[in-house]
């Protein structure tokens, strides 16, 4: 599991841990351990949510694009559109 977690993979690591979880609740309950071993593992994420450009990082962005995508950028900042939103707008 700890590849799983290491390679990115955090929805199927939660997944393997909820199949454990089951496994070991229904040892618990045939009376095969005393305990769930699965009980307090966790699957620890280090992903923050993206944090919002201050006014001068937008200025600051906006004058290193080129000026043919600024248009494109500057709606993307103000909706956070993803790029694939973005060049479907018609």
């Amino acid at each position: 599991m700890a590849s799983v977690v290491r390679d990115g993979k955090l929805p199927t690591a939660r997944r393997l841990l909820d199949v454990l979880r089951k496994i070991f609740n229904d040892a618990r309950r045939w009376y095969y351990l005393s305990r769930n071993p699965a009980e307090t593992v966790r699957v620890k994420s280090d992903w923050k949510p993206p944090g919002i450009l201050s006014v001068d990082e937008a200025c600051r962005l906006l004058s290193a694009v080129h000026p043919q995508w600024r248009p494109l950028v500057l709606v993307a900042m103000l909706t956070g559109l993803r790029w694939g939103e973005l060049v479907a707008l018609r």
